[in-house]
């Protein structure tokens, strides 16, 4: 029996399968084995999935129909898996190098778990500081193995999947599964919460999680956001039957009322079933004893026990209205910018000098050609750009296929770019580009 098994759903990620699955057989330990879960035996990813497997025995495809969705997908990894501990990855979650050595060391130390919670990364998709979520939760937690009471943040409501490590034998004894719907990793974390009865945590990163351009789907506006309440009232269900429901109950309705608060994510129509539905499961929910938060969260709390939705949306639109007067008011460091973006406009161009720019994903272009070539034995001027933000007309993005860069002349050539591809650019445009572009200029003889 391998040590871990380590499940890859691949519906909507088959373009990045492949990094994570190396990611994977790239790991130092190797008593693993890899389940990648296919739509179909005709689907991209399912060839992707093949090729591993051909050339590494551990890699053990599987298939489940798209109309099972990620719990049917993690489901019937779940089945085929045969390790002594689960890993439910994500298509475009990486482990990083050593990260099975590190579980595999917490487990030695800690002894058999239910569920072994590790920190992971969240990292933005073009630019910026991944995060990491879950150090903040473990800097209360014992540092050997404990109840959830005694570490009552530590949950699988706040933690994804991809976080954790499962005991299989746990999961078989007590028939824990992914629920359907949207909202599976909360139901599927909450049923762990009530079931698991040593928890330890391992206070290193393991997994990367990309986040995505488009978002997250459970951010998007929709009907399906009613899935929340169906988990929030299986998963407190299954935690009264078991007299454990006072930390779980306060961290589902705080997601609860995160989306009853944000208008956008409902439809208009659906704003208000969606208050008193939550509102009943509150009154139905409540634990004894449950004590109310402070600040606006708790005034929302209130609201939703009463039912009352027009005080609540009244709530809702003054947090609004208050929020966008904070962002109007002028900042320091934006007016700088500002002042520095008009100043850089007022310099003179420079005839030798080209910029290369990729915005929003787009073909690289140019400034357009010279009128003039430049005089024999001048110096070719290069920059770097170091900007972080792009700008509004010609920006510069750092995570374009090449670094944004400026040259006299691809190759060090005299000819400008042939004009197919370059694109017209006022003076002002070209102005705007070498302002977004703090340059740092270098000049080297030809």
């Amino acid at each position: 029996m391998p040590r871990f098994s380590i499940i890859v759903p691949s519906h909507g990620a088959a373009g990045r399968l492949s990094l994570a699955l190396d990611s994977v057989l790239g790991q130092s330990f190797g008593d693993f084995e890899l389940i990648p879960v296919c739509d179909a035996p005709d689907a991209p990813a399912a060839a992707v999935a093949a090729g591993y497997a051909g050339r590494d025995g551990r890699v053990t495809p599987v298939f489940s129909p798209p109309g099972a969705g990620l719990a049917g997908a993690r489901n019937t990894g779940l089945r085929a898996a045969t390790g002594a501990y689960l890993l439910f990855l994500d298509g475009d979650d990486t482990l990083v190098p050593g990260a099975l050595d590190a579980l595999d060391a917490r487990l030695a130390e800690t002894g058999e778990v239910d569920v072994l919670y590790a920190e992971h990364e969240r990292t933005p998709w073009w630019e910026g500081e991944p995060a990491n979520p879950a150090a903040p939760l473990f800097a209360g937690a014992p540092r050997g193995v404990f109840g959830p009471g005694e570490a009552p943040e530590v949950t699988g409501v706040r933690l994804p999947p991809c976080g954790a490590v499962h005991r299989r034998g746990f999961l078989t004894a007590h028939g824990l599964v992914f629920p359907d719907g949207p909202f599976t990793d909360l139901g599927f974390g909450g049923l762990v919460t009530v079931h698991a009865e040593r928890v330890a945590v391992l206070r290193r990163v393991v997994v990367r999680h990309l986040l995505r351009r488009q978002g997250s789907r459970l951010d998007q506006p929709g009907e399906h956001h009613a899935d929340l309440l169906e988990q929030t009232d299986l998963v407190l269900t299954r935690a009264a039957a078991r007299g454990s429901s006072g930390a779980l109950f306060a961290q589902l309705f705080a997601a609860v009322l995160k989306t009853a608060a944000h208008p956008a994510r409902l439809p208009a129509t659906a704003r208000r079933a969606f208050f008193r539905r939550a509102a009943a499961l509150h009154r139905r929910h409540r634990p004894a004893g449950f004590r109310v938060p402070g600040g606006s969260l708790g005034v929302q709390h209130r609201l939703l026990a009463a039912g009352a939705y027009t005080a609540f949306r009244a709530l809702r639109g003054a947090n609004r209205r208050v929020s966008a007067a904070a962002r109007r008011v002028p900042r320091p460091h934006g007016l700088r910018t500002r002042l520095y973006y008009r100043l850089q406009l007022r310099r003179p161009l420079d005839p030798h000098l080209a910029v290369y720019c990729a915005y929003w994903g787009g073909v690289t272009r140019a400034t357009p050609p010279r009128s003039t070539p430049r005089p024999p034995n001048s110096p070719r001027t290069s920059a770097r750009c170091s900007s972080s933000s792009p700008a509004r007309l010609t920006p510069c993005r750092r995570a374009s296929t090449t670094p944004c860069s400026a040259a006299g002349a691809p190759g060090g050539s005299s000819r400008a770019p042939s004009t197919s591809s370059t694109t017209p650019t006022s003076r002002r445009a070209w102005s705007s580009a070498r302002a977004a572009c703090t340059c740092r200029r270098s000049t080297a003889p030809r």
